[in-house]
């Protein structure tokens, strides 16, 4: 069994979702009470967008063992995936009170309470993330996210910089980079950044629009009208 468990947690890291799922089926057909095979199960429903059914499948996993973070971390990203951030913020909440040197899951609920509006609950997740593992990009991105959103412009800059610069060839970072920039009325390196995520992703529909508001509000119609 454990040979087998083995094989299928290699597939499934080397992104080979539907041979993994099967081999955790079969191992599950063998031992219904494998709880790491059911979540592992459930991940692979989730990175493949069946959420639905995720959430029932890690489900079965948090029966047999309600005390393992990383589940409630699973469950947490997949309720998120179906739009239920209060389902999911409170499966989020349970991995950190299980674990909360768990950067992952600290990053999560900080995603997570941005989304519901709890900025300054937000802010702390992240910041804990970031305490527990300094070079965490997806935290460094979120933490300058909810900064912004905080009006806090200078220091969301710092982080939304700095994960412009671990990752140059995401969109969404240049994207929030130039709105962030726009908050600061800092125009020309605003459309700097929105051409950076338009040139990354030329189908990226946020970054036009944001360059076009720009262009429009400074009565460049001709190029503004071209964004659209």
């Amino acid at each position: 069994m454990s040979e087998a468990f083995d094989r299928a947690v290699s597939d499934h890291q080397a992104g080979r979702f539907e041979a993994a799922a099967k081999a955790y089926r079969k191992l599950l057909d063998d031992d219904p009470e494998h709880a790491d095979a059911w979540h592992l199960l459930g991940l692979t429903l989730h990175q493949r967008g069946r959420n639905d059914l995720a959430i029932q499948t890690i489900r079965r996993a948090l029966l047999l063992n309600p005390r393992v973070a990383n589940y409630h971390n699973s469950l947490g990203l997949a309720l998120h995936a179906t739009g239920d951030a209060t389902g999911a913020a409170t499966a989020l909440q349970a991995a950190v009170t299980i674990d909360a040197q768990d950067a992952d899951a600290q990053n999560n609920l900080g995603m997570v309470y941005t989304d519901l509006k709890r900025f300054e609950a937000a802010e702390r997740a992240l910041r804990k993330s970031l305490t527990i593992r300094p070079d965490h990009q997806g935290a460094i991105y979120n933490l300058g996210r909810v900064l912004a959103w905080q009006g806090k412009d200078a220091a969301a800059l710092d982080y939304l910089r700095d994960a412009c610069a671990r990752d140059p060839n995401n969109p969404t970072y240049w994207n929030m980079l130039g709105v962030t920039l726009d908050q600061q009325l800092a125009f020309d390196d605003a459309r700097t950044a929105f051409r950076r995520a338009i040139e990354i992703d030329p189908n990226g529909v946020d970054a036009h629009v944001n360059l076009a508001h720009d262009h429009l509000r400074e009565g460049r119609y001709g190029e503004g009208w071209a964004e659209h």
